[in-house]
């Protein structure tokens, strides 16, 4: 029975020893980050999106260099119908 024992616990601790290569394989499971977001047009439009921090992150980030383009764009163009500036003499 004593020998039994033994070699239930020899083999617990074998199986519960992990080796660095088993630890690498192993995925990491990122944390899921969720928002609250409000729908323009609608008194009961809100939604719950669930993305990954790298998710949101990389949407930011996205969103941002949009934006950049936009501003960096010439949308300011002079308007056709105005009239013409007189030069002073």
């Amino acid at each position: 029975m004593i020998v039994m024992l033994m070699a239930y616990a020899v083999a617990v601790t074998q199986a519960g020893s992990v080796g660095p290569a088993q630890v690498a394989a192993t995925p990491v499971k990122e944390r899921m980050v969720c928002r609250h977001i409000d729908e323009t047009g609608t008194r009961m439009g809100r939604r719950t999106i669930c993305k990954t921090a790298a998710e949101w992150q990389r949407d930011k980030v996205e969103a941002e260099d949009a934006i950049s383009d936009i501003q960096k764009q010439d949308i300011i163009r002079p308007d056709p119908y105005a009239l013409p500036r007189s030069t002073p003499q």
